[in-house]
């Protein structure tokens, strides 16, 4: 029998062999005294998180306690140790970390109080009003969402920061934890009730660039695109009053006022007879920088489609105080003066190469609107309303 214990020990090693070893940081081999003094040039929050990293840097640092009731110290100190942290991140409304697994797709919006379509939330996320389709519609002036707008669809992609920080966490620490930049895409398309010869779509693809060498200098870059197919017999005046109300972001609308300039040129000069397709160049709002373009493409005999394409640029998404996304998601009067660039575009279609995808999505939304056949490539929600998350190429063959 003990001959037996024994070749049973050496088959199973000890709990001791399998648990890995410990290395310590270059910090912790530094005497006290010099940790010390290095603990002099940093702030209280610095200080606390740098004493969570090891018991031994805690002793060092005479267990630095977090005071109870300072609620700036704490999200201070929170909002510095998601960065680094790929599994969650920091919900500023709630004032936790939220894990990014439990982050919904930015289409999944409330649906109704009456709807069995509501999104499966983990109990550990319920209330994050980030997470919570429910609560964020009820807490949308505390949450800044992205200006996706559509001149004849309802709200359908709600894009908040913790969308942005998710995919850039996926970037920096390899496709791991919640959604990637790739999972963001988005096709809608309505039939208005209205009027069944007008069909529109929104279509979001994204992707992340990096403009540089290093990995700091990477962004991500949302590219929107508004259609509305038009059959060939509706009047030029309505399509205009119609084109009127798109937003471009929160300071550019198109209209029709004389002082827009590009912008009215476009819209009216160009008509809806000429039977040819036409883009106009690259404009950019000189607030937040979105980037966009006008296109008018035929075709043929089921009418002519109005693309409008937008770029944002929103930045490395680690910081909800990041001044691209700041720009982008805050209001203020419009104005009507838009300057010529292509930057932000260029990086996309830089990017694109580089993963070997599409950087112009108009052919494959022309594929799906016409002949209808968005009504087998893309799900039905319910009448005269279909949507899709990639991809959706494979039913367009």
């Amino acid at each position: 029998m003990p001959q037996l214990t024994s070749i049973f020990k050496r088959l199973r090693p000890g709990r001791n062999d399998c648990r890995p070893t410990w290395v310590p940081s270059l910090l912790e081999l530094l005497p006290p005294e010099l940790i010390l003094c290095i603990n002099d040039f940093l702030e209280l929050p610095d200080t606390i998180c740098l004493s969570r990293c090891s018991h031994h840097l805690h002793e060092v640092l005479r267990k630095p306690r977090l005071p109870a009731g300072d609620t700036l110290l704490k999200t201070t100190m929170l909002a510095r140790i998601a960065p680094d942290m790929p599994h969650l991140f920091y919900c500023s409304p709630c004032a936790k970390l939220q894990f990014t697994a439990d982050i919904v797709h930015p289409s999944v919006f409330y649906p109704g109080a009456y709807s069995s379509k509501k999104p499966r939330i983990p109990k550990r996320s319920k209330y994050c009003p980030q997470i919570d389709a429910c609560r964020r519609k009820a807490q949308s002036d505390r949450i800044p969402l992205l200006p996706l707008n559509h001149c004849l669809l309802d709200f359908a992609y709600s894009f908040a920061h913790c969308h942005l920080m998710a995919a850039m966490k996926n970037h920096y620490h390899g496709h791991r934890y919640g959604p990637t930049a790739e999972s963001l895409a988005y096709r809608k398309v309505k039939l208005l009730d209205i009027d069944p010869f007008v069909t529109a779509m929104l279509s979001v693809d994204s992707r992340v660039c990096v403009p540089g060498r290093g990995t700091d200098d990477a962004a991500l870059v949302l590219q929107t695109q508004s259609w509305i197919l038009i059959a060939a017999d509706i009047d030029d005046d309505i399509i205009v009053d119609w084109l009127k109300s798109s937003k471009i972001c929160h300071h550019t609308v198109v209209n029709n006022r004389p002082e827009d300039g590009d912008t009215t040129r476009v819209t009216e000069d160009w008509g809806f007879g000429h039977g040819k397709d036409h883009t106009s160049e690259h404009l950019s709002c000189a607030v937040c920088g979105v980037e966009y373009q006008f296109g008018l493409r035929d075709c043929g005999a089921h009418g002519k489609g109005y693309v409008i394409t937008t770029w944002m640029d929103l930045g490395p998404g680690l910081d909800s105080n990041d001044p691209k996304w700041l720009d982008i998601i805050t209001s203020c009067p419009h104005i009507h003066a838009p300057i010529v660039s292509s930057e932000v575009s260029k990086m996309f279609q830089e990017a694109s190469r580089l993963q070997n995808r599409d950087s112009d999505p108009a052919d494959l939304n022309q594929a799906i609107l016409i002949g209808n056949r968005y009504r087998r490539s893309v799900r039905s929600l319910r009448r005269f309303l279909y949507k899709a998350v990639p991809p959706i190429r494979r039913y367009l063959l």
